[in-house]
């Protein structure tokens, strides 16, 4: 069992809104998406690695990352620090807002999600495309996440979007947060 999954005493331990600064790199290819949000995610961990060196270690290719690949990298890079990688694969908005506000009002960390861009309300595309992004903020108050997009379309960069609509857009990829060892 996780250090926090399920256990709502860590949950309600969270403030109700939180935010996480982190340097709002793009990503340096189309491809790169999961480098990006990684080397995001990373960085809220104190830990300093290029997207290059990422995409290397992952073996992104032009069409994108496997998870087969981006995972055991992200863990080898997590395990340094005491913690290893979790997913939540379809979380309801409930769910979600819980894990989020774990990782990011207790932890004070950043968590990778992988969306499909079609049911991104901020992407504006009919593109049935999966995509990562980091989760730096929320609002339990308003059931609102802050996101960055590392994208350098015109859906790039940072909103706020609904609870729903991130749970719905993250459907079947859903969302990547840490959890000691």
């Amino acid at each position: 069992m996780s250090a926090h999954a399920g256990d709502t005493s860590a949950e309600s331990a969270a403030p109700p809104k939180a935010v996480v600064t982190h340097k709002a790199w793009q990503q340096k290819k189309s491809s790169w998406c999961v480098p990006a949000s990684v080397q995001l995610s990373l960085q809220t961990f104190g830990t300093h690695v290029t997207q290059d060196s990422l995409a290397k270690q992952m073996k992104t290719n032009s069409t994108g990352t496997s998870a087969q690949y981006a995972v055991p990298v992200y863990n080898s890079y997590l395990n340094k620090k005491g913690y290893k990688l979790a997913r939540s694969q379809s979380p309801t908005s409930a769910k979600l807002m819980d894990l989020v506000s774990y990782e990011v009002g207790v932890l004070h960390r950043a968590a990778m999600v992988g969306v499909n861009l079609k049911l991104a309300s901020w992407a504006h595309t009919s593109t049935n495309i999966n995509h990562a992004i980091t989760v730096r903020g929320y609002d339990k108050n308003k059931g609102t996440f802050i996101i960055w997009d590392p994208s350098r379309n015109s859906y790039g960069g940072t909103h706020t979007v609904s609870a729903k609509n991130l749970a719905t857009a993250s459907r079947g990829n859903g969302l990547y947060y840490a959890v000691k060892n």
